[in-house]
């Protein structure tokens, strides 16, 4: 049975969360339509043009429509569970090697 300890799923919640805020999108902001011209300018926010939503690590997004949040939820899960692996195996590993000099 494999025992996993806090400090390697603390690490892991961490590592998740910080991969979320990289690859997420963190605003959208959809196309503003000028309608019109002179004092009757109308100004409409909706879905006529383009969103644009902004990212911090990867390359701003644009499109007809927000992007999906389930491929960065996916990454940063799997992140996240992959640092508490790592975390957990170094630690585990850690006084399995008998001490340099000690022939017997």
């Amino acid at each position: 049975m494999v025992r996993i300890r806090w400090p390697s799923l603390l690490v892991g919640a961490l590592v998740a969360v910080a991969a979320y805020v990289l690859v997420a999108p963190l605003g959208c902001q959809p196309a503003v339509e000028v309608v019109g011209a002179g004092q009757t300018t109308t100004v409409t926010e909706g879905r006529a043009g383009p969103v644009t939503c902004t990212r911090l690590l990867l390359p701003d997004y644009t499109a007809d429509t927000e992007p999906a949040r389930w491929p960065a939820i996916l990454a940063a899960a799997a992140l996240g569970v992959m640092a508490s692996l790592a975390v957990q195996g170094r630690r585990s590993g850690k006084g399995t090697a008998p001490p340099p000099g000690d022939a017997g």
